[in-house]
């Protein structure tokens, strides 16, 4: 089964091209009720198409690959959410990204009517990307406007984040469960509350930075190094 197959019957379509005249300019809806079933072999989100994700995205199979300039936008409490058994593809790059951001973010893809989101706009995504253990190191993404940018759930393994750039969360990146350590390299986290939250062994920052940070850039690890970096508190964030 893949993903661009439409299937029969009265429920949602996975993956589903729309007329253009039902949500306006968006190409391309990405609806789940549930999750991805296992046996579809790759879900990919395509250079230039704006999606919008309505319900938590679960993914527990297959492969899920992010093109450079994608652009995917979350309705109030949804999400993305990743399984170990998933194989991670990023080709997005520092210079060209691949955005997860809410339907209320005009800055990136085109706007979303809000009544194709069916929910207020003005609440944020309850968590941009959560990846479990086992998928491999995360890169070249932009995060915005989630209350968690990026959580990193372990079970015995290092988790790895380089080239990503979370902007506008309550909390930047955050790693939990068994995670003996993570390693940020070259990323940008500004304009939140907290840069990364981790329970990891061990932490290591290197060649990022970590600008206008409400409360504190590095929180709940016991042994934090920061190489080569730029950690800037802030008074307030908006």
């Amino acid at each position: 089964m893949r993903l661009s197959v439409v299937p029969t019957g009265e429920e949602w379509l996975l993956y589903q091209e729309v007329p253009l005249d039902r949500i306006g300019s968006v190409p391309f809806v990405l609806e789940s009720v549930e999750r991805v079933p296992v046996e579809v072999d790759e879900l990919r989100f395509r250079r230039g198409i704006t999606y919008l994700v309505r319900n938590g995205l679960v993914v527990d199979g297959g492969r899920v690959v992010f093109e450079p300039a994608t652009v995917i936008k979350l309705a109030a409490g949804a999400g993305i959410y990743v399984g170990a058994d998933v194989e991670l593809s990023f080709m997005c790059n520092p210079l060209e990204p691949a955005y997860i951001t809410t339907i209320a973010d005009n800055g990136v893809g085109v706007r979303v009517p809000d009544y194709a989101a069916e929910c207020s706009a003005d609440a944020p995504a309850a968590c941009g990307l959560v990846v479990v253990a086992g998928t491999g190191a995360v890169r070249g993404l932009e995060i915005r406007h989630a209350s968690r940018g990026l959580l990193l759930v372990g079970a015995g393994q290092e988790q790895r984040v380089r080239d990503v750039r979370i902007a506008d969360c309550c909390e930047g990146i955050a790693a939990i469960g068994e995670i003996p350590e993570v390693h940020l390299h070259n990323c940008l986290v500004c304009r939140t509350r907290i840069g990364l939250y981790t329970l990891a062994e061990r932490a290591t920052i290197d060649f990022s930075t970590f600008a206008e940070i409400g409360d504190a850039a590095v929180g709940g690890a016991g042994n934090c190094t920061i190489r080569d970096s730029v950690i800037a508190q802030a008074e307030s964030v908006a």
